[in-house]
């Protein structure tokens, strides 16, 4: 079983209030970018979301007094919608790509409508990452060992 302390759910979007935006990404310990694959402007909002992240996580750090303030932070990239096949305007391998280029820990497509299961599989993803990153906080990740956690998270 994986339980939060404190969870609370927020949306991103084009019209989010900015200093909301920065608030939530600054207590956050761990995201989820959401995309509908029957949408390709929500696809690329993610990149402009993984800087926002960034950004904010390094601003944060840099501002703290305690040095050990964590900067990795699990991102997991999802693509929703799968059971909309012929509205697919985002092909898995570019969402696989995608993933690999904004470094995120890991990738998955699902049906939030079809299979409960596979939206249990993205928390756990979170919540195991977000453990492995949290046991070894003191190492530096590249974005190879990021990838590399998956495995090892399994």
């Amino acid at each position: 079983n994986y339980h939060f302390k404190k969870t609370q759910h927020f949306i991103f979007s084009q019209e989010a209030d900015c200093m909301t935006l920065e608030a939530n990404i600054r207590w956050a310990e761990a995201f989820i970018l959401m995309y509908s694959v029957a949408d390709k402007c929500s696809f690329d909002e993610c990149n402009r979301l993984k800087f926002l992240i960034n950004y904010n996580k390094r601003r944060r750090r840099l501002g703290s007094y305690n040095k050990d303030t964590q900067l990795d932070v699990p991102v997991i990239l999802v693509g929703n919608k799968i059971d909309q096949i012929g509205d697919r305007m985002v092909s898995t391998e570019e969402g696989q790509r995608r993933a690999k280029e904004i470094s995120c820990a890991c990738f998955h497509e699902i049906s939030v409508r079809e299979s409960i299961e596979q939206v249990s599989g993205v928390f756990r993803d979170a919540c195991r990452f977000w453990r492995v990153l949290n046991r070894y906080p003191k190492l530096k990740r590249s974005t190879s060992d990021v990838h590399d956690l998956h495995s090892e998270v399994e």
